[in-house]
C-alpha cells in the first residue's frame, strides 16, 4: 500500500482523526489540541479542537462566541483576520488566566500558538507532522506540549503524544502521591507516553518501528505573587526546543534559559548510542544519523524520542531531560516552545529579538505568526522547502 492510499484510509479512521476522550485530564478546565486534517496544504493552519470535561466543543460554537464577544471587538482589519484562526480556541484559556478585580493589571500568564504545514517537495501529500496541546488545570497551572513527528507515521505519533503525555503529566501532578518530586513525575509520565504509543500503534494498526516524535513539555505553575516568582518545569526529548527570554525595550537579546537538543553531535548522547550497539553515520551536510547496524534504517537525527521502536535497544531512549526554571514575577518573561521547523536555521537570540519587538505592540498570536513567517523564509532561502514549525 503506497503512502497516499494509506493516508486516505487513515483520514476515514475516527480513532486517528479525532481526540480520544480517554486522554482528557480529569483535573483539566480546558484543553486545546492540534489535530490532523484531510488534504492539508502548504501553509495551512493546523485544525484545532477545544474541549472540556463534557467533551469536544463544536468549532461553530467556539468561533461564534469569539466573533460576538469582546475578543473580536478589540481587533480590527488584518489583526482580526489573522487572530481569529487560533484565537477562538486558545483565548478561553487566556480569559481564565486573567487576574480579576483590582489585580487585573498585575503580572499574569497568557498563551498563543501557530502551527502550519510545511512542504517536502512539490508532490507532498504528507500531513503536518507537528502537533501541540495546551491544558489549563484547576488552580491555573498550564501544561504545554510540542511534538514534531518524523518517519511515515510520525504525524500519528506526535498527535497521540500531545494528548497522551498531557494526560499522564496531569495525572501525576494531581495524583495522590505527594512525596515524589515533579522531576520524577514528569520523567515517568513521558516514559509512560512511550508505552501508550506502543499500545496505540498496535491497536490502530500502524507500525512505529521507523516513525517517532520529539517532545517538549512545559509546566507553568501559577504565579506566586507573595513570593514574587514564576516557576516553569521543562522536560524534553529530541530537538523540539524551549527558550525563555526577558522582554527588553532596548532590544537586548537576553536569553535566560534554553534547552539543549539531543542529537548524535552531543558526546554524552553519542556515547550511549555507541555503547548499546547503534551505528552513527555522517550524511551529506555533515550531520550524523542513527541506524540499526548494517541497515539503512531508520536514519534518525535525534537520540531521544517517542516511538522509533527499531532503535530503542540501540540507545535511543524516551527518558526526557528535566530542568526547573525560576523567574522573578516582576520581570517580563516570555517562553517559546517550537519544533525543529523554527530552530533549524534560526538561533535562539534571533527568535528572542523577533518576539521581543513584536510583543510590544501586538498580541501573542501575531507574534507567533511573525516568528513562523521568519522561520519559513529562512527555510525557503536555504533549502527552497519549508518543513513546518510551531
Amino acid at each position: 500500500m503506497d503512502l497516499r492510499t494509506r493516508l486516505s484510509a487513515d483520514y476515514s479512521n475516527a480513532k486517528l482523526m479525532e481526540p480520544d476522550g480517554d486522554t482528557y485530564p480529569k483535573a483539566a478546565v480546558l484543553q486545546v489540541i492540534g489535530m490532523i486534517s484531510d488534504g492539508e496544504s502548504y501553509m495551512e493552519d493546523k485544525r484545532m479542537v477545544l474541549r472540556d470535561a463534557s467533551g469536544q466543543i463544536s468549532e461553530a460554537k467556539v468561533k461564534g462566541e469569539a466573533a460576538r464577544g469582546a475578543r473580536a471587538s478589540v481587533l480590527s482589519g488584518d489583526d482580526k483576520a489573522a487572530d481569529l484562526r487560533a484565537m477562538p480556541f486558545v483565548d478561553p484559556i487566556n480569559e481564565k488566566l486573567l487576574p480579576t478585580g483590582d489585580s487585573r493589571d498585575s503580572p499574569h500568564v497568557q498563551v498563543g500558538v501557530v502551527c502550519r504545514k510545511g512542504r517536502k517537495g512539490n508532490e507532498d501529500h504528507t500531513p503536518n507532522q507537528d502537533s501541540f496541546s495546551i491544558t489549563l488545570l484547576d488552580g491555573n497551572t498550564v501544561v504545554g506540549l510540542v511534538c514534531d513527528g518524523h518517519g511515515p507515521f510520525g504525524h500519528l505519533i506526535s498527535q497521540r503524544s500531545t494528548q497522551s503525555a498531557a494526560n499522564l503529566v496531569c495525572q501525576r501532578l494531581r495524583g495522590a502521591d505527594k512525596t515524589t518530586g515533579i522531576e520524577a513525575k514528569l520523567k515517568a509520565a513521558v516514559q509512560e507516553c512511550q508505552d501508550d504509543i506502543i499500545r496505540f500503534a498496535k491497536a490502530t494498526g500502524f507500525p512505529a518501528e521507523n516513525s517517532g516524535s520529539s517532545l517538549a513539555c512545559l509546566v507553568v505553575e501559577p504565579l506566586d505573587r507573595a513570593a514574587n516568582k514564576l516557576v516553569v518545569h521543562v522536560a524534553w526529548c529530541g530537538d523540539s526546543k524551549i527558550i525563555a527570554g526577558k522582554y527588553d525595550k532596548k532590544d537586548v537579546e537576553t536569553i535566560v534559559k534554553e534547552t539543549k537538543d539531543h542529537t548524535p553531535e552531543d558526546p554524552a548522547e553519542a556515547k550511549r548510542i555507541d555503547e548499546r550497539g547503534g551505528e552513527m553515520r555522517e550524511i551529506a551536510g555533515g550531520s550524523k544519523r542513527i541506524f540499526v547496524k548494517g541497515t539503512n534504517l531508520p536514519g534518525l537525527a535525534i537520540t531521544r524520542a517517542i516511538g522509533d521502536l527499531s532503535v530503542t535497544d540501540y540507545g535511543v531512549i524516551s527518558e526526557p531531560q528535566y530542568e526547573r526554571w525560576e523567574f522573578s514575577a516582576s520581570d517580563s518573561i516570555f517562553i517559546i516552545a517550537g519544533s525543529d521547523g523554527v530552530w533549524e536555521f534560526m538561533k535562539a537570540e534571533e527568535a528572542h529579538k523577533i518576539v521581543n519587538k513584536k510583543l510590544r505592540l501586538r498580541t501573542q498570536w501575531e507574534t507567533a505568526e511573525l516568528l513562523d513567517a521568519c522561520a519559513r523564509k529562512r527555510w525557503e532561502t536555504v533549502e527552497a522547502e519549508y518543513p513546518g514549525g510551531l
